[in-house]
């Protein structure tokens, strides 16, 4: 107010005219919205990086096997083509997961709708915020419900949205960037607003005009006028004064004095406000600091995604061991090299197994154990092999070893898999041998009517069933496992088809929620494995599992009414981890990684002899829970 005292002591019989100053307007009071926040650079290009990496990363999907304490990868899910290739929406993947985080950081809620058919999805459908009409909480504060009511008159349980929610504290909704921080973007927008009105008054002087007498009512509006039309545009940036009227120019206040530093200011805090630098969002970060970046900014947004598809797609009885995971290896390639040296210390000082290692990267187990005597993987024939026979014998659970005098280099065959079935349990023992045999349509026609329900109708429908199966299989290369599941009623469940495995004896097989017989075929025409039976005994709803041998024969599980599937389970663990196979030297869970093609026949003949016989004690086993067994064939 310094100038105004000077100039009113000066001139104390002037009148000032007070020139219009739109600026002043548009400076007081702005409320930032989502839309205005995205025009500050700062806020977009954070939003945008961000957004960017997530909907760029693939989605896995990873069950964790406590029996081998190990991790496998579900591949042929449906679920992950919506999430990768194809949502069913006219938004592709990519589209959609950024779409989802943006509005997760500018509404604080991200929302997916999955269109369900029973238990199976069909397709994700973005939710666009402004499409949400209203929210409705329930009234209790720790037993949380709620529901979303859409434009489109739609209504859906919390349950039944996907939600990625920032800063949450209901489980419906969060709170955005926008609300959180209005104070620091609300600046940031009005800075771009003066700017923007320096710009269009062609960057003139601020000030104001004096007169030694006053002005008529006629004079004062065209003096108006002209001021207007002067700052209104760029083609008029002169205006003559009349005699008598003096233009005074204004001096700069500090905000206009440090408005390029305030800017500078302003931008890193907004960077910092998602967890970035100023200089990540123009990329001229070192991978170190690019890694701290990621993990800051990107990591706790992929985290909360996973939860939300956890959450949101994962059926209840999934939930306890099956998860999504965003693969951010590619983000932090920096970061796994120094991953890897800490492994390697970690080994070479016996702090860590080499599964344990693996399971900490979601890879499969190698099921091999550290001696002092290091063995070489994928050696030449021509290189020395490491003779363990001296080893008070121990040996190596894969690689070269030493077996009546003879080397042979133990390790997982490259087209193996899990014996027929491969349940929830996830065996790598192949279908007990490798003479797999080819599905002719005579012994398709000679699949025997065995009496499993008691019920002539039921049991013709069983035969049947096994006759479909093998005929599907039959479409397929020698070795191939395909599975279904039918009903309580040994009717088909509609939402579950037949499923392929993409390795020669191997095959998952469905887990619907509700009571169904599972069908699967060994190439080998053997029986049930033990990994079969044990994929049994964890599934309650499973009522009984068959294995339909390519030669026509039939073996077949079921659970009785009184099963007790927890005790069955626990049978089997301590049969898995007894040393018997090789004269005492492996367990089960040992042998499950051998490649059994690769020993020489002396070896593999009484051991495949040991696998069966085991075989035949694991399901006999389950006859004092509960489970009886009925066969037709090859035994």
């Amino acid at each position: 107010m310094g100038i105004w005292n000077r100039l009113f002591r000066r001139e104390v019989r002037s009148e000032v005219v007070a020139a219009d100053n739109p600026l002043s307007s548009l400076l007081k009071g702005v409320e930032i919205s989502p839309e205005t926040a995205m025009e500050i650079p700062a806020v977009s290009s954070c939003i945008d990086f961000i957004s960017d990496c997530i909907a760029g990363l693939p989605i896995r999907l990873y069950r964790e096997n406590r029996q081998t304490n190990s991790t496998e990868e579900i591949k042929d899910d449906d679920r992950l083509r919506l999430l990768n290739d194809e949502t069913g929406d006219l938004l592709d993947p990519f589209q959609m997961k950024k779409a989802v985080v943006m509005d997760f950081f500018l509404y604080g809620s991200g929302y997916i709708y999955p269109e369900m058919d029973g238990n199976r999805v069909l397709s994700l459908r973005y939710i666009p915020h402004g499409a949400i009409a209203s929210l409705y909480r329930g009234k209790d504060p720790v037993f949380k419900v709620g529901q979303y009511v859409l434009s489109n008159g739609l209504t859906l349980w919390d349950d039944q949205v996907i939600k990625l929610l920032r800063a949450t504290k209901d489980g419906l909704s969060g709170q955005s960037v926008v609300e959180q921080h209005q104070q620091i973007l609300s600046a940031m927008y009005r800075e771009i607003i003066y700017e923007k009105m320096l710009t269009a008054a062609g960057g003139n002087k601020k000030g104001f005009i004096t007169t030694e007498t006053k002005l008529s009512a006629e004079a004062m509006e065209q003096l108006h006028k002209n001021w207007r039309d002067m700052y209104a545009t760029t083609d008029n940036t002169m205006m003559i004064l009349n005699k008598g009227l003096q233009f005074h120019e204004s001096s700069n206040t500090s905000v206009e004095m440090q408005l390029n530093e305030n800017k500078v200011r302003n931008n890193e805090l907004v960077c910092q406000i998602f967890g970035m630098s100023s200089e990540a969002v123009s990329g001229k970060l070192g991978d170190d600091a690019a890694i701290a970046v990621i993990k800051n900014a990107v990591i706790p947004v992929v985290t909360a995604f996973e939860n939300a598809l956890d959450r949101g797609l994962l059926l209840p009885s999934e939930r306890d061991r099956t998860y999504y995971a965003f693969d951010t290896s590619e983000l932090l390639k920096g970061d796994i090299l120094k991953r890897y040296q800490a492994y390697k210390t970690g080994l070479e000082c016996n702090v860590l197994q080499i599964d344990e290692a693996r399971y900490k990267e979601d890879l499969p187990p190698l099921s091999m154990t550290m001696s002092e005597n290091k063995v070489s993987f994928g050696e030449k024939d021509s290189e020395k092999p490491v003779d363990k026979a001296a080893d008070n014998g121990i040996m190596e659970k894969r690689g070269w070893v030493t077996i009546n005098g003879k080397h042979v280099f133990i390790g997982e065959d490259s087209g193996g898999g899990s014996s027929g079935g491969g349940t929830e349990s996830g065996g790598t023992l192949q279908d007990s041998s490798y003479d797999f045999k080819e599905i002719t349509d005579e012994a398709i026609e000679k699949v025997p009517k065995v009496d499993v329900f008691g019920d002539d109708a039921k049991n013709s429908r069983y035969q049947q069933a096994n006759k479909d199966l093998l005929k599907e299989a039959q479409k397929y290369p020698v070795g191939t496992e395909v599975s279904i599941v039918y009903g309580a009623d040994m009717k088909p469940i509609k939402e579950c088809g037949y499923r392929v495995g993409e390795n020669n004896g191997e095959v998952k097989i469905d887990n619907p929620n509700q009571p169904y017989h599972g069908f699967h075929n060994h190439p080998s025409g053997n029986t049930l494995s033990p990994d079969d039976v044990f994929g049994m005994a964890e599934r309650d709803n499973m009522l009984s599992l068959t294995a339909a041998g390519n030669n026509s024969s039939v073996f077949c599980m079921q659970r009785g009414l009184n099963a007790n599937g927890a005790g069955y389970r626990d049978f089997l663990i301590e049969k898995f981890d007894e040393g018997r196979f090789m004269g005492g030297t492996f367990s089960y869970c040992d042998i499950k990684g051998f490649n059994m093609s690769a020993l020489p026949d002396e070896l593999r003949i009484p051991l495949q002899k040991e696998v069966s016989a085991f075989c035949d004690e694991c399901i006999q086993g389950g006859q004092q829970y509960g489970f009886s067994y009925t066969y037709s064939g090859t035994n």
